[in-house]
């Protein structure tokens, strides 16, 4: 449901003590393997679940879900609700939260190239699901929360609800897996809420096996005229050839897996000047003086996530511009230098970034081209 922006985020307030504690009993209750849980770090673990400076704010998804969002003091997402649909109930871990405690849902196996396929949007097909050699499948009912992780590595990459039951889908193993919906997806690493935060690096134990965290387990087999065939590399790997070749790579996520792309690389100056662009592109054709009123004020964590982001010129090199590849480093410092240069003004409100106006007249916004009209 964060595959594309947020289609409406209210600004951000901290949480009242009465409202913190209220939050922290659900998600104990929720979770309940949390209270057994010792300090990490001489950390308790409830001021990891629910920290000091927590805030939140109410959303409205690309899919009109409405729900609410909680984040830490500097604006990195922990957990979300969803306000109005049958998982109304549930509170859910984001992929940041879920790194802390990688065991706290149960979780489905899939291969790593199916991993770009849900950051695109897909939902995990049963023939995704990696059943062979007794991969752990585990017993849980239609609807209810489960993690994804990609096969050799210990962290979840993704968060969703089952689609059927983990028996239907244990009832397949050794034998042709039924098609359809195994995991109805609602947050993976890189989407547009993971995207909010502070974007750390993989942890340093992220791999449990020899596999790299990307590794393509579709390699060319060399075979020109056989698209479709793959290195028979040891038991595990023939047996989970043999529980897909006869679904196609399609049927794992609706989505036909593609080869890994070459990882683009930019200068300093060349993230500078994509995100720079973008900034103006926005000024210009998204948040325009006419929608200004209705916009504005809006908390700098929406501006960047919800609209530069998604304006980079179009190109697989601008997709590679990130803050934390600019010169910048970090938002707040970039959008400080953008004020001085007058293009906009910001204001520091209960410690949150928040943009307040736009200097309509300013010969940099005149003059931004129409690179993007999207």
């Amino acid at each position: 449901m964060f595959k594309k922006p947020l289609a409406s985020l209210k600004s951000f307030s901290p949480l009242r003590s009465s409202d913190r504690r209220r939050l922290r009993d659900e998600i104990l209750a929720s979770f309940p393997v949390l209270r057994d849980m010792e300090p990490i770090n001489d950390t308790p673990i409830t001021a990891i679940i629910t920290p000091e400076g927590l805030q939140s704010a109410k959303f409205i998804s690309y899919i009109e879900e409405p729900g609410t969002l909680y984040t830490d003091a500097e604006g990195t997402p922990l957990w979300f609700k969803i306000s109005a649909s049958k998982r109304d109930s549930i509170i859910v871990p984001t992929v940041y939260m879920l790194w802390k405690f990688p065991n706290l849902i149960p979780g489905l196996t899939t291969w790593n190239p199916v991993v770009d396929k849900l950051r695109n949007g897909a939902d995990l097909m049963i023939p995704g699901v990696i059943t062979a050699n007794n991969t752990e499948v585990p017993d849980l009912d239609e609807g209810a929360l489960v993690v994804i992780f990609a096969r050799g590595n210990k962290y979840p990459i993704g968060v969703g609800t089952m689609a059927i039951s983990g028996r239907t889908i244990a009832s397949s193993r050794g034998s042709l897996p039924p098609r359809g919906k195994a995991v109805h997806i609602l947050h993976v690493h890189d989407d547009q809420l993971w995207a909010m935060g502070n974007n750390p690096d993989l942890p340093a134990d992220w791999e449990q096996g020899l596999k790299a965290p990307l590794d393509n387990e579709y390699e060319s087999s060399g075979d020109e005229n056989d698209e479709d065939a793959a290195p028979v590399r040891d038991e595990e790997d023939l047996e989970t050839r043999t529980d897909n070749e006869n679904h196609g790579l399609e049927d794992i996520t609706e989505q036909s897996v593609e080869p890994a792309q070459e990882t683009i690389v930019l200068s300093t100056e060349e993230v500078d000047r994509y995100l720079q662009e973008a900034l103006l592109q926005v000024l210009k054709f998204k948040i325009t003086e006419g929608v200004a009123k209705e916009l504005l004020p809006m908390n700098a964590s929406t501006l960047y996530s919800s609209y530069v982001l998604p304006n980079r010129a179009r190109g697989r090199a601008s997709e590679a511009a990130d803050i934390k590849k600019s010169s910048w480093k970090k938002l707040a410092k970039w959008l400080k230098v953008v004020e001085k240069q007058d293009i906009l003004k910001c204001k520091l409100v209960g410690g949150e970034l928040i943009l307040h106006s736009i200097n309509w007249n300013h010969p940099e916004y005149i003059a931004a081209p129409g690179i993007i009209p999207v």
